[in-house]
């Protein structure tokens, strides 16, 4: 076998062996070797995302002019994502698109702790667009937010110990995480790199209140509160 066929043979070992890795490990460690080899070599900036899809993504949107304020809706229960969008010449916000969620880890309730697999429930900020994520591309939820660790306090849970790294992502994988299909993920991610992230906010539902009650009994007891806000917030989102 010559060289050039022995470093070939090489380089086909080692990615094979790198896609198997990826493969098998659980989701956390195999964010993290991803981003310490492939990840490495082949990095992309937002602009560098938005010319490989931006087109084709903003004309499945069928939209003119893009908003520029976000509001992202996500129903657990229902495994649904709804993009709200207005502009500061138009105060009232306008219903962009519906979206399926094709994973959430956990149950109705809100995250308390690392490793408890649940999605958070209630407002969160954007805290950036992440175009390299292991998983296409990612938005990176501010959790937790300040309301998490005041609540924490209360419950004298270890404020070390809350979770960190939940994102709205795509593929089909989700530890905590909101999972969308790829082509959806594309959509939000132009739609948000336009209205940038800090016009953009998340709220996460257990369930659609505009159509279902707010449940009456719930734990941990500061969450009834949570429901309420959440409740209310959607009088400036009707659907018929």
């Amino acid at each position: 076998m010559n060289r050039k066929m022995k470093i070939a043979v090489s380089v086909f070992s080692g990615t094979l062996f790198l896609v198997v890795l990826l493969f098998l490990l659980p989701e956390s460690w195999s964010r993290r070797v991803y981003n310490l080899t492939v990840g490495r070599f082949f990095r992309h900036t937002v602009e560098s995302r938005l010319a490989q899809f931006g087109g084709a993504a903003r004309a499945r949107l069928s939209l003119k002019t893009f908003p520029g304020e976000l509001r992202i809706l996500a129903f657990k229960q229902e495994k649904r994502l709804e993009l709200w969008g207005r502009n500061a010449s138009d105060p009232a916000w306008n219903f962009l698109k519906e979206f399926r969620i094709l994973t959430a880890s956990g149950t109705t309730g809100p995250k308390l702790r690392e490793g408890d697999r649940q999605v958070p429930e209630g407002f969160y900020e954007i805290e950036s667009l992440h175009p390299n994520s292991h998983f296409y591309l990612a938005l990176k939820l501010a959790y937790p937010s300040a309301e998490d660790i005041a609540m924490a306090r209360q419950d004298n849970r270890d404020l070390r110990r809350l979770g960190s790294a939940i994102m709205l992502h795509g593929k089909s994988g989700s530890i905590g995480c909101i999972a969308v299909s790829n082509a959806d993920m594309e959509e939000i991610f132009l739609l948000t790199a336009k209205a940038r992230p800090e016009n953009t906010k998340i709220l996460i539902f257990p369930c659609d209140f505009r159509s279902r009650p707010l449940p009456e009994k719930t734990r941990p007891g500061w969450i009834g509160e949570r429901y309420r806000k959440l409740c209310q917030s959607l009088a400036e989102f009707p659907r018929e």
